[in-house]
Formats: C-alpha cells, structure tokens, sequence
C-alpha cells in the first residue's frame, strides 16, 4: 500500500551497547545459537542492507547459511564508491544478486571501478546526494520497493542504523546482546542526535528470547 518495504534493524551488541571495538572488529560478539537466528531471519527477509563501512570492516557475504533457506537481494549503500571490487559482496560466485547504491558524483568520478563492478554482474543505482554528503533513505526505499521488495533486513553498520532512525524509516528492531563489556567501542545509535528523555524513540510490542547466553529483544518502533 505504500511501496515502501518494511524494515528491520538487525544488531549484534554487547551488552554495554558496542557493536564493534575501536577498530572496527565485531567478530563474533554473540555465539552460534543468535547467529543461525540471524542466518533464519535473514532468509526470511527478501533483501539485506549493509554500509560501505560493514563491507570494508567485516568483508561480509550477507548470504543464507547454517540453516536452509534462499539468498536474499544485497544491497550495498557506498555513497562514496568506497568499497573494493573484490569483496565477497561482488563476487559472481553466487546466485545472490547485488545492488549498489552510490551518488551521481562517485559514479562520474570511478569510471574505472564502476565498469569494473558492471562485470562482475553488480546493478549500480545512482542518487544525489543532499548537502551533507548523504543519500537520503527517503530517495532510496521506494526505488527498493519497485524491485518488489517488501522486507528489508538492515545489517549494519552504526551510520546505517542510525540514519534509519534519525529518518524515521525503519519499522522494528531485532536487537542480539551478549553477556559481554566492552568499554570503549563503537555503538550501534551513536550517530542519532542526542534527546533528552521524553524525546527518545520508543519501542512497543517488545518481545525477549534467551538464545544459550545471549538475549534476542524483538520490538516495534512507535510512529
């Protein structure tokens, strides 16, 4: 009805909030048994949504694996064209297809690249970019919900997330948190502007599983 697909936040943290450490590192925050639910609720979703940040740090595959189910659509947001061509995200190994989204001004500026990409079977959609720099979601989702998308699983990274929720786009959150203590690390809502409390964002419908020793939190974000 809206041609917006529904999305989900999905976040590994520990349980001080960091889903990473200062260098980017997040592997593995939480055990086996929260990331076959991960591989389970990406299956489910009809596309996966990562940062150029999460590509570079993690070089993640994003495809279905420990449990049965189909590959989802990957989409990759690079504003920049940051990203290697050689990331396991690129490569035509798989049947999982992938999607980048850039600026008009990075596609101009990495022909190169780009032809690159194009071989390797990458679809590059180009956006212009607001002041900031930025790709807003506002532009990309409905062209997301054209491919016939309906469930968007967001994976990261922390400028991901918190762009999702400072535009008030994303839909329910799917929060895993380990029994650990980082410290200093970097967090997952970093990026939102600080409220005051009575300002936050809420969430409703909360629901909470124990995974061995990790909790999986399921919740609504109130509109």
């Amino acid at each position: 009805t809206t041609g917006l697909p529904f999305v989900t936040l999905k976040v590994a943290q520990t349980l001080d909030g960091k889903i990473a450490d200062l260098q980017g590192h997040s592997k593995w925050i939480t055990n086996e048994e929260s990331r076959r639910s991960v591989h389970r609720l990406r299956a489910s979703a009809d596309a996966v949504f990562v940062g150029a940040g999460t590509v570079s740090a993690d070089n993640p595959a994003l495809t279905v694996r420990t449990v049965k189910g189909r590959d989802p659509l990957r989409i990759v947001l690079d504003t920049a064209l940051a990203t290697s061509p050689q990331s396991r995200l690129y490569s035509r190994k798989r049947d999982s297809r992938t999607i980048l989204v850039c600026s008009h001004r990075a596609l101009r500026h990495h022909r190169k690249k780009v032809d690159v990409l194009l071989r390797r079977g990458v679809d590059i959609y180009a956006f212009r970019a607001d002041r900031t720099g930025l790709i807003p979601l506002r532009d990309i989702l409905p062209v997301i919900g054209s491919l016939g998308v309906t469930s968007l699983l967001v994976e990261g990274g922390a400028m991901t997330f918190s762009s999702f929720l400072r535009e008030g786009v994303a839909d329910k959150v799917v929060l895993y948190a380990a029994p650990k203590i980082l410290g200093r690390g970097i967090e997952a809502f970093g990026g939102v502007l600080p409220r005051r409390l009575g300002k936050e964002t809420r969430l409703k419908d909360v629901s909470v599983h124990i995974l061995g020793d990790d909790l999986r939190i399921e919740a609504y974000i109130q509109s």
